[in-house]
């Protein structure tokens, strides 16, 4: 009897966890009440392939982001690959489900779309005006390029060349590459380095 209580808790207590957890939904289209959307095109004006890359979360430091180093990204969920489940290139749709507890990294950060074209050569990061919450009992929001008002761009986003889902002419949002040091740049950080190796050498005789 007593084991058969504890079974009951037990799945109780999975059902509630189950209930209590904090859904992501982020696209760059909708549906209702017609379909309309803004294209993902990299810097040529092509749109991004099938398998380009979509990320939700977000960046623990943006002013790296908003320089091209994205190594500071925390995810939730997997990424995705584009298509917008029709295989249409230029569009990207997911749902990411994820328990944020209090005292969880992602709360109160913005939720942050970030976009890799297919080669990791050109992104796009969309910061949403909307943050990360404590799933308690549940937390639901939706990051959609297309639809939402207080999108701001950490890297990329200039305005696009017009794109046409079959529906009509929309404007597009362009990935951008992250750009390369000159030559010049490299002689100058080798000689910065070298004058460092110089000093310590100094300082230890």
């Amino acid at each position: 009897m007593r084991n058969n209580i504890l079974a009951v808790v037990a799945s109780a207590t999975l059902t509630v966890a189950s209930m209590q957890a904090a859904t992501i939904s982020f696209a760059n289209f909708t549906q209702s009440p017609s379909f309309t959307g803004n294209a993902v095109v990299d810097s040529s004006g092509a749109a991004l392939t099938l398998a380009s890359v979509a990320r939700v979360g977000y960046f623990s430091n943006e002013a790296e982001a908003v320089s091209g180093i994205f190594s500071s990204f925390v995810q939730v969920g997997n990424a995705i690959s584009f298509g917008g489940g029709f295989s249409v290139e230029g569009l990207y749709s997911g749902s990411e489900s994820v328990s944020i507890g209090g005292g969880s990294a992602f709360v109160g950060e913005a939720i942050t779309t970030w976009i890799t074209n297919e080669l990791g050569t050109e992104h796009l990061v969309m910061k949403s005006a909307e943050l990360f919450e404590v799933d308690a009992p549940s937390f639901a929001a939706e990051a959609n390029l297309h639809t939402d008002v207080g999108n701001t761009f950490l890297f990329g986003g200039a305005a696009g060349p017009d794109f046409d889902f079959g529906v009509g002419d929309s404007p597009s949002f362009e990935t951008q590459a992250v750009p390369v040091p000159e030559p010049s740049a490299y002689a100058a950080l080798a000689g910065i380095l070298a004058l460092g190796a110089v000093m310590v050498r100094r300082r230890r005789a």
